[in-house]
């Protein structure tokens, strides 16, 4: 039952949201934010959505910055609330793990606008971060791998979701160390936030709505969410990383620098025998 109330609540308050967003356009205009023009949207998260939610977490992202809470914090309480909410999960909890998640997924926001709002920032905090965002994202998934493990088709199309995350990300950062820029990509990280954490928190509702009917029914909205990360997400990557390769290629590169990815790439390789050596 709590979990339900949880979900309904969720629900709600995107509502509400929603509506006062929809007011405040009507008054005087969207809100503009720089994180949400630098991601731009797409035709599975519209600009619109993404600047409803950043316009939300404003006011509490200003507060967190006048508190003086520091970047490091924010990533801390994500990894977590991302932790709890992988376990929550992964016993069965939807509704709670579907907040958690959410809060979760926020922290990150949080954190950016804190670091922006407060006019501080470092590369170490911004490496923890990223590492953060990576460790939630897989403890979430993973709950949800366990929750769904009793069947062998949705034990597949979680970790092929899960999969698809991982490498969508990975094509990014492998296109910005080989110095090229990648396509703008699909199942981005806040576009897969959003299918994700709908797909959780609409199980105990499909479960009260579904009293009576068979068991999956329950757990349609989920399935059908992980279904179309797992496809679009790892199409993303593929794509991306072909781009990406592409654009690496010695044909593709003027000679200069050619010279300079040749000798960035004999850097790479030696780091990676050294690593190798070490681990051996």
């Amino acid at each position: 039952m709590i979990d339900l109330e949880f979900s309904v609540a969720l629900l709600g308050a995107a509502a509400l949201l929603a509506i006062a967003y929809a007011g405040r356009v009507a008054r005087i205009g969207p809100a503009r934010d720089d994180r949400v023009e630098r991601a731009r949207g797409s035709w599975l998260l519209g600009k619109a959505a993404m600047e409803m939610a950043a316009w939300g977490l404003r006011p509490l992202s200003r507060a967190i910055a006048a508190a003086g809470v520091t970047a490091d914090a924010i990533s801390w309480t994500s990894l977590a609330l991302g932790v709890a909410a992988g376990f929550t999960i992964a016993v069965g909890h939807f509704g709670i793990g579907a907040a958690l998640s959410l809060a979760s997924f926020s922290c990150d926001a949080l954190g950016g606008s804190a670091v922006r709002d407060a006019r501080a920032s470092s590369r170490s905090a911004a490496v923890l971060d990223a590492a953060v965002d990576r460790y939630a994202e897989l403890f979430v998934f993973g709950g949800v791998a366990l929750a769904l493990k009793t069947s062998v088709v949705m034990l597949i199309v979680s970790l092929s979701a899960m999969a698809g995350a991982i490498m969508v990300s990975y094509a990014g950062a492998k296109a910005e160390a080989m110095r090229v820029e990648a396509p703008h990509g699909w199942m981005r990280r806040e576009e897969r936030v959003a299918y994700l954490v709908a797909g959780i928190a609409l199980v105990p509702i499909a479960a009260a709505a579904g009293k009576g009917l068979p068991t999956w029914f329950a757990d349609l909205p989920l399935a059908s969410a992980l279904g179309f990360i797992a496809v679009v997400a790892n199409a993303s990557a593929i794509w991306r990383l072909r781009a990406v390769a592409a654009a690496v290629r010695p044909a593709a590169l003027p000679r200069t620098d050619r010279r300079a990815r040749h000798g960035a790439t004999e850097m790479t390789s030696s780091s990676h025998l050294a690593a190798n050596d070490a681990l051996h």
